[in-house]
């Protein structure tokens, strides 16, 4: 029987969340209107694209240092990375996801076997929490990253950028469809 293990959950599954943002972001600097995309929002009440690119990168680095005990890059204050404005442009935060997968690259399968054993304190808008290394992967990790993937995604079609779904599943699915990836 094969089994799943931190390392597919958190680390695989972050990776290629990650190269899946890079190939859309890449797609969006040759749109004619690229230099505005960091500041799109799907609507005005919601975060703009920037925040969706740290956001994805933040959970991705904090799934390291819960899981492996690896210091990621530390959360902004409040644990909400639309504060911290610090990449403005494409290239900046096209850069700051290149960081993030390459701090992934450094974690090995050995550094998670005792993630089971940890709980860890998560802090957010709505208080904190205490979760298993489980819980955490599954029902906070997991969810954040994907959400804020996907809002990337929209917030670049919503703006025209010529994206469809096998850009966003050929990461994830290229081993078992290798002719979608080219």
């Amino acid at each position: 029987m094969s089994t799943i293990s931190y390392y597919d959950t958190a680390i695989d599954l972050n990776k290629k969340a990650l190269k899946t943002l890079l190939v859309i972001m890449k797609r969006a600097q040759e749109h004619p209107d690229a230099a505005s995309l960091p500041s799109i929002r799907l609507y005005e009440d919601m975060l703009p694209f920037s925040y969706q690119v740290r956001a994805v990168c933040y959970c991705s680095e904090m799934a390291v240092d819960r899981l492996a005990g690896q210091p990621g890059k530390p959360l902004p204050p409040k644990g909400r990375p639309d504060e911290d404005e610090s990449e403005k442009t494409m290239d900046e935060l096209i850069a700051h996801v290149e960081e993030a997968l390459a701090l992934l690259d450094t974690v090995t399968h050995e550094e998670l076997d005792g993630a089971a054993d940890r709980t860890t304190e998560v802090t957010g808008a709505v208080g904190t929490a205490y979760m298993t290394a489980k819980q955490y992967v599954l029902d906070y990790s997991i969810p954040n990253v994907m959400f804020h993937l996907n809002m990337a995604y929209a917030i670049l079609r919503a703006k025209g950028v010529p994206l469809g779904k096998m850009d966003y599943l050929a990461e994830f699915v290229k081993e078992f469809f290798p002719a979608i990836v080219g």
